[in-house]
């Protein structure tokens, strides 16, 4: 078990995925929002949200290309600052 960090300028403003092959359409865009959620004993604690470009809400990204992107962005910017 332990804690991660991402700095928050570490975070990518916006997620694509280029089509899979030539003349296929390419996935839905997502911006990045880092929004600031206090918890109980952590201040500082934030979370990203993402929107659909042009969107005014958080969505869940669709399809597993995306998810796959914004996983291995995320963990590649990633530092363990706890580990037990």
């Amino acid at each position: 078990m332990g804690v991660g960090a991402i700095a928050f300028g570490n975070v990518p403003d916006r997620f694509e995925v280029l089509p899979e092959k030539p003349g296929a359409p390419a996935a839905k865009p997502y911006d990045s929002v880092v929004v600031h959620k206090p918890e109980n004993g952590n201040e500082a604690h934030s979370e990203i949200q993402f929107w659909e470009v042009g969107d005014t809400e958080a969505s869940k990204p669709n399809g597993n290309p995306m998810k796959s992107k914004i996983r291995r962005e995320l963990a590649e910017r990633m530092q363990l600052v706890y580990r037990r």
